[in-house]
This record gives C-alpha cells, sequence and structure tokens, in this order.
C-alpha cells in the first residue's frame, strides 16, 4: 500500500482532519493533502511525528511503499554526497586562508601578479560563496548560538583586525587612466577596497564554525 493512502486512512481512523495534523506538524495543511495524494513525500523527522500521531511504528507506516523507502534511501545518499563535499570546500577554503596570510606576511616578499592574484581572489570568493549557500540550504541545522558567535567574530575582525592590516591599502591612481575608464577604474577598485577585508573576515568565519564534525570537540554526528 503506497504511504499516501496509509496517511489518509490512519488520519480518519483518528478522526482528525488535514487541519488538525498540519497544525501538529506546523506545517500547511496544502502539504498534507500532498502527502495522502502521493505528490510529495514527509522527511524522516515528520515520519517520526506521524508515527506519534497515528499510534504506529515508523516500520508500519512505510511497509509495503518500495517508492517511499528508495526516496528516503536516495535522500541519505545526497546528505553524504553534500555531507562530503562540503568537507572538500572546507579544506579548499583553509588552504586559500593559510596562502592569503603567507603572502601577506611583508618580509617574506612573496609576490604574485596581478592577474594571478585576482584569479585566486576570485576562486576563493567562490568556494566561501558555495560554502555560505551550502550552509543555508541546511539552515536548520545551524544554531542561534552559532549566528551569534558568527556575528561577533565578524564585528571583533572588521574593527580591530582589518584596520590594521588593510590600512596601508593603496588609494586609486586615476592619473594615467583615460576618461573613459575612470568610472569603471573606480568601480573596481572600490569592490576591491570592501572585498579586501570581507573575504578573508567570512574564510575566518567559516574556518571556525563550518569546521567538519570531526574537527569538533564533544559530541557530533
Amino acid at each position: 500500500m503506497q504511504i499516501g493512502i496509509k496517511l489518509k486512512q490512519l488520519r480518519q481512523h483518528q478522526q482528525l482532519t488535514q487541519a488538525d495534523v498540519a497544525d501538529e506538524l506546523k506545517l500547511s495543511r496544502k502539504t498534507i493533502s500532498s502527502w495522502e495524494n502521493d505528490r510529495s513525500y514527509p522527511d524522516v523527522a515528520s515520519l517520526i511525528t506521524l508515527s506519534d500521531i497515528y499510534h504506529v511504528t515508523v516500520d508500519e507506516l512505510l511497509k509495503g511503499d518500495q517508492s517511499m523507502i528508495n526516496h528516503l534511501v536516495e535522500i541519505d545518499r545526497q546528505a553524504k554526497r553534500t555531507k562530503k563535499e562540503q568537507g572538500y570546500y572546507y579544506w579548499i577554503n583553509l588552504i586559500f586562508l593559510f596562502a592569503y596570510i603567507v603572502f601577506s606576511i611583508p618580509f617574506l616578499s612573496l609576490r604574485v601578479t596581478s592577474g594571478l592574484e585576482l584569479l585566486l581572489f576570485a576562486a576563493w570568493l567562490a568556494v566561501i560563496i558555495t560554502m555560505l549557500v551550502s550552509l543555508s540550504g541546511n539552515s536548520e541545522n545551524v544554531k542561534t548560538k552559532t549566528m551569534i558567535d558568527a556575528a561577533i567574530i565578524f564585528v571583533f575582525m572588521m574593527v580591530f583586525i582589518d584596520p590594521i592590516f588593510f590600512q596601508n591599502l593603496a588609494k586609486p591612481n586615476v592619473t594615467n587612466v583615460t576618461h573613459l575608464n575612470v568610472m569603471a577604474y573606480r568601480i573596481g577598485y572600490g569592490f576591491g577596497q570592501l572585498a579586501g577585508p570581507i573575504v578573508p573576515n567570512l574564510s575566518v568565519i567559516l574556518a571556525i564554525l563550518a569546521r567538519p564534525s570531526y574537527l569538533r570537540f564533544g559530541r557530533h554526528d
């Protein structure tokens, strides 16, 4: 039996409306209707709550519906792939951050061409954006305390750390730039001034707060 039919029968047996179940799950009635008509599937957390509401086990809900089981298996595989990808991006971000710190040490006199520097900075920014998008996609797993910690770290760096490292940024020299390109030159410089402090700051925050579970202390998944 398909899980949608089973959910509808169980709900009716408990003399509950779709609105009643929706209120219990803090979802819309449309979502409950979608499940019961097999247009979509409930997630694992919802299945557990439904089993409590209908006084059955999760196994009883899933029994006989292979498509639902396959759906849950695919979700688990996707979660594992996403977790592995997040780990890759985390270490790539650390490599960029370490390289940035090393190349910023004055006495080492390490230099790269401006074109290569821009390319590497763009790649670093792409990694950070990818990590942020990935985290936003799992926002239900991001604790409020984590967000507060990130905001505190970001403000601390902008106020106390960045003025030390970015106080000697050169001002734009437009004397040798044609009139038609002055606006574009200044826009590019402004973006560089903004990205200069913000990208490393975000990188540090992600290095601290988005680290994989095997790098965390205490209990973890």
